[in-house]
């Protein structure tokens, strides 16, 4: 009488010993298609049958059981076979294509990163020192605000014009001066001459341009404008990056 168990992954049929059973309490891993199964609960007896006649030589010789491949439970089912040199390289090619990608994301995306985490900045700013960029300030131009403004004549200058305003950046962290768009018109709102100044133009300091504005900071400014002898009665003040 022999013990035949199958495993319930591909249905290939193992003989083991009761004393490979008792090993492991019957966890085998199947030798085929590497399925971890407990053989006990598909262990079934086989009856040896009578001897058959010996076939003619024409006749086909038929096999009665098929061909398997032993599990040897005195070793750990997870250490029966070893993994294929493929899968033991999967593992470190995953894991370098998403340091990679995270790499990317953070060179992508060091400006915001360093807005929302300011930690972050100096970290950003010493690895972009060594592959030769730079984390730039936030520009997010829809979080400034102009506010607060006027225009007088330059009592002191002919043809001269002072225009005041307030710069407010309305985000929780740091932004980039924007460069300010300056139009004057007539009396009919129609445009007359049209200037863009550059934050370096517009600050008193020039060292404010890097530092930026602080979150939810307030910038005053005043530009001077020669109107070129237009009658000028209005104007139209706009930012952008």
């Amino acid at each position: 009488m022999s013990l035949v168990t199958t495993c319930p992954a591909c249905t290939t049929r193992f003989r083991v010993r009761p004393e490979q059973l008792a090993a492991q309490r019957g966890e085998v891993r199947c030798g085929k298609c590497q399925q971890v199964f407990n053989a006990l609960s598909y262990l079934t007896e086989i009856v040896p049958a009578a001897p058959e006649p010996q076939p003619l030589e024409s006749e086909p010789r038929i096999t009665t059981l098929p061909v398997v491949t032993e599990a040897d439970p005195a070793i750990p089912p997870f250490l029966q076979q070893e993994t294929p040199p493929s899968r033991r390289l999967l593992l470190p090619l995953i894991l370098l294509l998403l340091l990679i990608a995270l790499g990317q994301a953070v060179y992508f995306l060091r400006t915001e990163i360093a807005a929302r985490l300011p930690w972050s900045q100096p970290y950003l700013a010493r690895a972009c020192a060594t592959l030769g960029c730079r984390v730039d300030l936030p520009r997010e131009i829809g979080l400034i605000s102009i506010d607060d403004y006027e225009m007088q004549q330059d009592p002191e200058h002919e043809n001269v014009i002072v225009l005041s305003a307030a710069l407010f950046n309305r985000a929780g962290f740091t932004q980039a001066y924007p460069s300010l768009i300056v139009t004057l018109t007539d009396d009919q709102d129609h445009p007359l001459l049209r200037r863009t100044f550059t934050p370096q133009q517009y600050l008193p300091a020039p060292s404010e341009v890097e530092t930026g504005i602080p979150a939810h900071g307030e910038t005053r400014i005043k530009l001077l404008l020669h109107t070129e002898d237009q009658q000028v009665t209005g104007f139209h003040l706009d930012k952008t990056y």
